[in-house]
């Protein structure tokens, strides 16, 4: 049960990380206002985690007592973060 849900993470860690390279892809954005940039690029981000709820309480469930699962899952939150905040400071007379 653990190595699939590991590798289920997997998937899911890779399919959120293209994601998230596509929609916030710097040739694409850059002469957006961050305000479109939101309002593009959030909802899709907010979808793709509702359509995985289900493996998400799974994965964090896991999380909670795996430590080699918990950072793993931590280090896609760290990425996904910093993408956005590279994105928001980039253009600091819009916040």
């Amino acid at each position: 049960k653990n190595a699939l849900l590991g590798c289920l993470f997997e998937r899911h860690a890779t399919s959120q990380k293209k994601l998230v390279d596509e929609l916030l892809a710097h040739d694409r954005v850059r002469s957006w206002p961050l305000s479109q940039v939101v309002r593009t690029a959030l909802p899709v981000i907010v979808e793709s985690f509702r359509q995985s709820q289900g493996l998400i309480r799974a994965f964090l469930d896991q999380a909670s007592s795996d430590e080699r699962f918990r950072q793993t899952w931590d280090e896609l939150g760290d990425d996904i973060a910093q993408r956005v905040t590279e994105l928001v400071l980039a253009r600091p007379g819009e916040v």
